[in-house]
């Protein structure tokens, strides 16, 4: 088992819970999640998305934009997290686990070429970060990797869709003010993009290689890809 499903172990709830969802208005009230039968897809309704840090929204205005948005996974995409301490990792985070009642160090590795890829991408796209991970390890990664305030929203667990205990999936129209022909999410897994295949980026995993260059070749595609008119044709 890789990088941070190993912390996935730590935080999964017993398949004996039930979620209840609460819808919310319009106006942007967090849905609660509480629990439901793990086997099925859930239907999620519109969440609340975590906004440069500190501001909280329901939905992000993307018609004040002329941009596409970039939704970017975080493990094994973007990042690689383990519990052991690697030969080479670039910053470290504390994280709570409540199965112990306390916190655990998590040693992260950034793909190579990171800093460079949202530099680039920021350009072209509005960029979201859509993780598996928990809110709290989500927001403790990015604000690592992204000091500029590159990326504009976060989505975590809570948003996603569970169909087993390590299975999640993705679904973009969480993410309002933007069409489907200009939404994209770049994800190593095949379950992340299940819900809109024409609209998923397919990477190869990342496990902390320091001659990893992936995101260096990618970044042709996805400029090539903000300049036309429907992704999900193009990507079909």
């Amino acid at each position: 088992m890789s990088c941070i499903r190993h912390v996935y172990q730590m935080f999964i709830r017993s398949k004996q819970e039930k979620l209840i969802l609460k819808k919310c208005s319009k106006q942007g009230k967090m849905n609660k999640i509480i629990t439901q039968n793990d086997e099925q897809i859930q239907e999620i309704p519109d969440l609340e998305i975590t906004l440069n840090q500190t501001t909280q929204v329901s939905t992000f205005d993307g018609c004040l934009s002329k941009k596409k948005m970039l939704a970017l996974d975080l493990d094994e995409t973007l990042v690689c997290s383990k519990l052991q301490k690697p030969a080479n990792y670039d910053f470290e985070i504390a994280q709570d686990d409540p199965s112990q009642n306390s916190k655990v160090i998590l040693y992260v590795a950034t793909r190579p070429f990171l800093e460079q890829f949202l530099d680039e991408m920021s350009k072209y796209y509005d960029l979201f970060v859509f993780t598996a991970g928990l809110n709290e390890y989500c927001n403790a990664i990015v604000d690592k990797i992204d000091p500029k305030g590159l990326i504009i929203g976060r989505l975590s667990r809570e948003h996603c869709r569970m169909v087993n205990e390590y299975k999640y999936l993705k679904d973009l129209k969480l993410i309002d003010g933007y069409e489907m022909k200009d939404k994209l999410l770049l994800d190593n897994s095949p379950y992340s993009i299940e819900l809109q295949p024409e609209n998923g980026i397919l990477c190869p995993d990342f496990y902390g290689s320091k001659h990893d260059n992936y995101l260096l070749t990618v970044i042709d595609k996805l400029i090539f890809l903000s300049d036309v008119p429907d992704v999900t044709l193009v990507q079909k």
